[in-house]
């Protein structure tokens, strides 16, 4: 459910034009990656992450970073 509220909400952001990133992140590798040692989105997932704008991520170090590397965080 909170996945399908984050692909909704980015998809509306992304439609309305909001420039900042938006991120999804999870450790749940099992249901959301593409393997359980992988941090890229599930290939069955990719599509609708693309669509929404949205960005996955299995840490919130890792995202802070990518956020930050890109100068959307202080």
């Amino acid at each position: 459910m909170n996945l399908e509220q984050s692909l909704e909400l980015s998809g509306r952001l992304q439609n309305a034009a909001f420039a900042p990133a938006r991120v999804f992140v999870s450790s749940n590798t099992n249901d959301f990656a593409a393997g359980a040692t992988s941090a890229a989105v599930h290939p069955d997932l990719q599509g609708e992450f693309a669509a929404a704008g949205l960005e996955f991520f299995t840490s919130l170090r890792a995202a802070l970073g990518s956020l930050r590397a890109r100068g959307q965080l202080p």
